[in-house]
């Protein structure tokens, strides 16, 4: 009976090789149909499905190809602005260094004076605006007579009348003023002291 057990027993494991291997060869087979399946399986280009997500060599020679072409087209673009903003300028010449705050000069003075002018029209304008009232047709004539030429007027007159102010000088304490200490009399007063010493001595 040890016999026909160990039959069995080696019968048993024989059925259960055959068993596992004809699994796995189904299971192969099993996995290679899969596999055709979605290989073969069409798939629309806006879905983001893993293997739709590799690109081919052609894909990535038109795309390198366009980002060329965009990227020559804003270079190009960039290169035409920057020439645009810098028509005109000219670099500054250290040897006219002199010359230049002298414009500048000029320049600030003609500023404060349009903006002197300015203030002087709007205050105008607030006078007449005040003594007029609070009747808006009075008001709006009063706005309307304020024309470019009467500013311009005004602004020529600024220019004409330059108002200079004068500062006087006030008299002050004698001990508030600077050179106090550095009278002829109290200048070298440690030196006499040095020499009447050495005097003495």
């Amino acid at each position: 009976m040890t016999e026909v057990h160990v039959l069995h027993q080696s019968d048993g494991s024989e059925d259960s090789a055959s068993a596992t291997s004809g699994s796995e060869q189904d299971s192969k087979a099993g996995l290679a149909d899969a596999m055709a399946k979605i290989l073969k399986k069409q798939i629309p280009a806006h879905q983001q499905i893993i293997l739709a997500k590799g690109t081919t060599d052609k894909e990535l020679a038109k795309k390198r190809q366009n980002i060329d072409e965009d990227s020559r087209e804003t270079q190009v673009s960039q290169q035409k602005k920057r020439l645009w903003e810098e028509m005109g300028r000219t670099k500054p010449n250290p040897l006219e260094k002199e010359r230049e705050r002298k414009l500048q000069r000029i320049a600030q003075r003609g500023v404060v004076q349009l903006f002197n002018a300015v203030r002087k029209q709007q205050k105008v304008l607030d006078e007449k605006i005040k003594e007029v009232g609070s009747s808006e047709l009075k008001r709006e004539k009063v706005e309307k007579s304020m024309t470019k030429d009467k500013f311009l007027d005004i602004l020529k007159s600024a220019d004409s009348k330059p108002e200079k102010i004068e500062i006087k000088k006030e008299e002050k304490w004698s001990a508030l003023r600077e050179d106090f200490m550095m009278g002829a009399k109290m200048k070298d007063w440690d030196k006499e002291s040095d020499e009447d010493e050495a005097e003495d001595t």
